[in-house]
């Protein structure tokens, strides 16, 4: 049986009305990340041979502008909103408690995370004494800087019985509501140097992102989706270059100017508006081009890895580097964005390619393993994905090892007891029957 013949079974199964595209804006935007990932981090030996670490974004203005189209994230949290909308309101049809609903979408993202976690520790508790503690860090950083999104996400998740119910109740309100306490926010943090209100935008930008989602079948025509798109454009393009706001929607190293992305500024909500305005005019080119068999039996196969790559792919690049450093540093001679070095940038990705891919056979296994169901109360299931995000935050802003090389333990301890009160893992005593001497068989 060929690799596509599950995902051509499925195919002619899906029903006609099924949102194709919303399935492959969530694909797409997940792949966009890895190769952007792996085509903007430089390493390179300089000429006096060592090893310097940078980031494209910063040794190109040009590169900035095209953050604009690889800055997908507003997609995907778009997307997000949309497929937790549809969820919900079959739950709600079902009669499924919100407690299942909530631990199934939980358990759905940290599952396949907490392999990440465990063995980057445990990479770090070998590794520590024999790695400069400051290429320790930063190796760890950059191979779990993909779980950022997952800590806001997951909040996402948490919040979106009660975000629906604001879409039922007013629409596309509830968007506006979300756009205004944005810009309220960035007034403080801006006009009135209040600095630190702007973690706020974490949570509302990124939420009234998902909120539009909730929304997504009523999205506007073509032609005004169209329409939407220019307007949001214009308004990226006043917000960059009259406004404050800098150009790249992604952190870049070292940057003087103000980031758009870490906290979130209503420059995102702008890209939002013009990616969701684009999307909304591509929606009946994708759908009809995405009703063919093959098209929608490879977005099939790759929606059941997507996160497995996702969440490795730099992973595979921090080995890649320890192995060039180590053994082959022709790879690295390249100065960064010179001819040569876009040259070879195929090469580069070919095999980063190959490196992940043992890593998701590896793995994916976590990413499709059936999720259980749980009694806790949604209280504490939602206390546990907060602590897990919590977890999740701390490894990319902080690093699991510490100044001397040591593992930060707390990080991992934190997100495995998230991941219990979650309901992914479950502690369960020895029963009595088990125990010698309680006179039942063992």
């Amino acid at each position: 049986m060929s690799v596509m013949s599950r995902p051509r079974e499925i195919a002619r199964q899906t029903p006609d009305d099924r949102l194709r595209s919303i399935d492959f804006i969530r694909v797409a935007s997940m792949l966009v990340v890895v190769f952007g990932h792996w085509l903007m981090a430089l390493v390179w030996i300089n000429t006096l041979g060592e090893a310097e670490f940078g980031d494209a974004l910063a040794e190109s203005r040009i590169l900035q502008y095209v953050t604009w189209i690889l800055q997908v994230m507003p997609l995907f949290f778009l997307a997000g909103g949309f497929s937790n909308a549809r969820s919900i309101s079959a739950a709600n049809r079902a009669g499924t408690p919100r407690r299942e609903w909530l631990a199934s979408r939980a358990q759905r993202l940290i599952t396949p995370t907490l392999p990440v976690i465990a063995v980057w520790s445990l990479g770090v508790f070998a590794l520590g004494r024999f790695i400069d503690p400051g290429m320790l860090r930063v190796g760890t950083i950059a191979a779990t800087i993909p779980m950022w999104f997952l800590a806001v996400y997951l909040m996402a998740v948490v919040a979106a019985p009660f975000t629906f119910v604001a879409w039922e109740r007013w629409g596309f309100k509830s968007v506006a509501c979300g756009v205004g306490l944005a810009i309220l926010i960035d007034v403080l943090r801006i006009g009135f140097d209040v600095p630190y209100v702007g973690y706020l935008n974490f949570l509302v930008v990124w939420l009234t992102i998902h909120q539009l989602g909730h929304g997504w079948d009523r999205r506007p025509k073509p032609r005004t989706g169209w329409m939407i798109a220019a307007g949001g454009l214009v308004l990226l393009v006043l917000l960059t270059q009259v406004g404050p706001y800098s150009v790249a929607m992604v952190g870049v190293d070292g940057a003087r100017e103000m980031s758009n992305n870490s906290p979130p500024t209503v420059a995102l909500l702008a890209l939002a508006m013009f990616q969701a305005g684009w999307l909304a005019g591509m929606t009946p080119t994708l759908e009809r081009w995405l009703k063919k068999e093959t098209p929608w039996s490879v977005v099939i196969l790759a929606n059941g890895f997507t996160m497995s790559v996702y969440l490795w792919h730099m992973t595979a690049m921090v080995l890649l580097v320890l192995v060039s450093l180590s053994f082959a540093q022709g790879l690295l001679q390249a100065v960064p964005l010179s001819a040569e070095w876009w040259a070879t940038r195929p090469i580069w990705i070919a095999i980063l390619i190959v490196i992940t891919l043992p890593l998701v056979l590896l793995f994916r296994r976590f990413e499709h393993r059936s999720a259980r169901q749980v009694s806790r109360h949604p209280v504490a299931l939602g206390f546990g994905i907060a602590i897990f995000a919590m977890a999740l935050a701390a490894t990319v802003t902080l690093g699991l090892s510490n100044a001397s090389g040591a593992t930060r333990l707390w990080i991992p301890l934190s997100a495995f007891v998230g991941a219990v009160l979650a309901g992914v893992l479950e502690i369960k005593p020895k029963s009595r029957a088990s125990q010698p001497g309680s006179g039942q068989a063992v």
